[in-house]
């Protein structure tokens, strides 16, 4: 364990033709071993003005390689499958299946008070 390391950081919602009329952030939390980074975030999100589809910035390190995040949330996502995030940078995107093949990005769903859980791991070069 040389390389252990503890911290929080915020992720912030935002939507691809529009933000939160009030910056939103989500309470975060994680553990990085040597390149290996586990995270968990979760809160209550106010996401009025939101439009687009709906994701969050703000991971405190770049995944290498193709991510799959845990996503749970009521009242804010328009989908009637379970959500999954996919990581690209920095950034968590929103998108659900439909099918083996296909997927559809989620958007904001006018909703003053949703409760959000996204927990994930991934590696880093960092």
């Amino acid at each position: 364990l040389d390389d252990y390391e503890e911290g929080s950081f915020n992720l912030t919602m935002v939507g691809s033709n529009g933000n939160p009329s009030a910056t939103q952030l989500l309470g975060s939390q994680y553990v990085k071993i040597g390149k290996l980074v586990s995270f968990r975030s979760f809160g209550t999100l106010n996401n009025t003005g939101a439009t687009g589809q709906l994701s969050f910035s703000g991971l405190p390190f770049t995944p290498t390689g193709v991510c799959i995040v845990n996503i749970e949330c009521n009242s804010q996502g328009t989908f009637t499958l379970s959500p999954y995030g996919y990581i690209s940078g920095t950034i968590i995107y929103i998108q659900q299946m439909r099918s083996n093949t296909t997927y559809i990005a989620i958007n904001h769903n006018v909703a003053s008070s949703g409760e959000w859980s996204i927990t994930g791991q991934f590696h880093t070069n960092s």
